[in-house]
C-alpha cells in the first residue's frame, strides 16, 4: 500500500475515540511541565520521519510550526508547514479550544470529528482518524500521538499509525524551540 502523503499530527499533533494506553516514553530530567500553548507558541521546528515497513516507505520530513494563543478565548491555533524530503509539501491548521486544566478539544481539516487532547504525567496524548492521500485515492488512518518533553527546549512526538486496528507505520518527530 504506497502512501503518497502523510500528516503527523502534532501535532502533530492533534481524539475521535479513546486515548491509547501504551507506556509513555522516558522523560528527560526537567521540571518543566509540557503545556501545549506554552511550548508550541511562536516558532517551532520539527524533524523526523514517517516509516512503514509494510509499505516499504521511509519519508523524512521537516515541520515548521507557528502557534498563537488567545488567553481571552482559550484558543490555541497551530499552523503547520510540512516539507517532505521528496519535495512534497502539506499545510494545515489545528485549532484547539482549552476546556480545562490539561484538556483541549481540537480540529483540523482532513481529521474526522473533534479530537480530545489530554495532558497526563507530563505528556500530551491524543488519537484521531484522518483521510490520507494514497496513490489510488485516500484511506482513513488512525494516529495515536504522544508528545513528551525530552529537554527544556525539545519535545518528541511519537505516533502509532493503524488501519482498522492493524499497524501501518510510525511517525517520530523531535520539535525544538
Amino acid at each position: 500500500m504506497p502512501l503518497k502523503s502523510l500528516s503527523f499530527a502534532a501535532a502533530g499533533v492533534l481524539t475521535l475515540s479513546s486515548l491509547f494506553s501504551s507506556p509513555l516514553p522516558a522523560f528527560a530530567k526537567t521540571d518543566k511541565p509540557l503545556v501545549l500553548e506554552e511550548f508550541f507558541k511562536g516558532h517551532t521546528v520539527g524533524r523526523g520521519a514517517f516509516d512503514s515497513e509494510i509499505a516499504g516507505v521511509h519519508r523524512p520530513l521537516t515541520a515548521y510550526m507557528i502557534g498563537s494563543w488567545n488567553p481571552k478565548t482559550f484558543v490555541f491555533t497551530l499552523r503547520e508547514d510540512i516539507r517532505y524530503d521528496d519535495g512534497e509539501r502539506e499545510k494545515a491548521v489545528w485549532v484547539f479550544q482549552k476546556t480545562g486544566e490539561g484538556r483541549y478539544v481540537g480540529q483540523r481539516s482532513g481529521v474526522k470529528g473533534l479530537v480530545q487532547v489530554t495532558t497526563t504525567g507530563g505528556a500530551i496524548r491524543f488519537s484521531y482518524v484522518m483521510d490520507v492521500p494514497t496513490g489510488s485515492g485516500t484511506t482513513a488512518l488512525r494516529f495515536a500521538d504522544t508528545l513528551t518533553r525530552t529537554g527544556s527546549n525539545t519535545v518528541r512526538n511519537t505516533s502509532e499509525v493503524t488501519k482498522l486496528g492493524f499497524p501501518v507505520g510510525t511517525v517520530d518527530i523531535t520539535f525544538t524551540r
